[in-house]
C-alpha cells in the first residue's frame, strides 16, 4: 500500500528547493569559489574538498627546554625584541637564554587591578587616605614619599609592610624627636626643635624585597629629597654586590 507523505513547506518553496540540488551549479559555484579564493592571495588546495583545506595550518610553538634561563621583559615592539635576541646571539647565549616578552596591560586588565580602596580605613585623620580614598594605608610593598608642610622637603622610603604600620612609626620619631629617625633628625636641624605637620603620597607598589629597593633608589636619585640620608643606594648596591661578576666590570 502506497502512503503519500505530506509537509508543511509551501509549494512554491519546493519549486525553489528543485534546482538548487543540480549538480553542475554546485561544481560551477565551488570552482568560482576557488577563483576568488586564489584571486585573494589564499593557496591552491590540493585536499580536494576537507574542511579548512584553503588555509595554512597553525604553527605549533615548541616547548622551551627546562634548563633555559627565562629572560622577563615587557613587549615594547618587534624591533626591540628582534634586537634583544640579535644580542644574546651575539653573545652566543641563545642556548642558555630564552627571552619571554610580557605583554602590556590592557584597560580590561588595568580596570581589574586598579583597585586599590577596596580595604576601608578605620584610622580618625589618615595621613595615607586622604580626600575619603580608603585603604592606602593597608598597603604593602610601596615606595612611599613623606612631604614636610612646613618647608617642603620631602622624605622617600619603601616598606613591605602595610604602609599605616611605618608611618607610626615615623610620627613617633618626629614627636620624640629622635635623631636616629629621618624625621626626627629634619625637626631639630631645620625647624629648631618645633613640630611640623606631613602629608604622605604612594608612588610606586612592588612586592619583591629586592625589586623595591632598587625602585627606591631610582626615586632617591631622580628626586634629590632632602630628608634622605642616601643610605638607601648604599643598601642596594649591597644587595646586588653579588651580581658584580656577571656584568663583566
Amino acid at each position: 500500500m502506497a502512503t503519500e507523505i505530506v509537509n508543511s513547506f509551501p509549494s512554491w518553496h519546493k519549486i525553489r528547493c528543485i534546482p538548487s540540488g543540480d549538480t553542475d551549479l554546485k561544481t560551477e559555484s565551488l570552482d568560482i569559489a576557488r577563483r576568488v579564493a586564489l584571486s585573494n592571495g589564499y593557496p591552491h588546495c590540493h585536499g580536494g574538498s576537507q574542511r579548512g583545506g584553503h588555509f595554512p595550518l597553525r604553527r605549533i610553538r615548541e616547548r622551551a627546554p627546562v634548563n633555559k634561563v627565562a629572560f622577563c621583559l615587557p613587549f615594547i615592539s618587534e624591533e626591540m625584541s628582534r634586537a634583544i635576541r640579535s644580542s644574546l646571539t651575539r653573545c652566543d647565549l641563545q642556548e642558555e637564554v630564552m627571552v619571554v616578552e610580557i605583554p602590556p596591560g590592557n584597560l580590561c586588565r588595568q580596570l581589574v587591578r586598579n583597585r586599590l580602596y577596596d580595604i576601608s580605613c578605620d584610622t580618625p585623620d589618615c595621613l595615607v587616605c586622604p580626600s575619603n580614598r580608603r585603604g592606602d594605608c593597608m598597603r604593602a610593598g610601596v615606595i612611599y614619599e613623606i612631604r614636610c608642610l612646613a618647608c617642603g622637603a620631602e622624605y622617600i622610603g619603601e616598606t613591605g609592610r602595610p604602609l599605616r604600620t611605618r608611618i607610626k612609626e615615623h610620627l613617633d620619631g618626629l614627636r620624640k624627636s629622635r635623631t636616629q629617625t629621618p624625621l626626627g633628625m629634619h625637626r631639630i636641624l631645620c625647624h629648631d626643635g618645633n613640630e611640623f605637620t606631613i602629608s604622605v603620597a604612594i608612588l610606586a607598589l612592588e612586592a619583591e624585597t629586592t625589586a623595591r629597593k632598587a625602585l627606591e633608589a631610582c626615586w632617591i636619585a631622580a628626586r634629590d629629597p632632602q630628608i634622605n640620608r642616601k643610605e638607601e643606594c648604599v643598601a642596594v648596591t649591597r644587595d646586588l654586590a653579588p651580581f658584580l661578576d656577571l656584568c663583566k666590570f
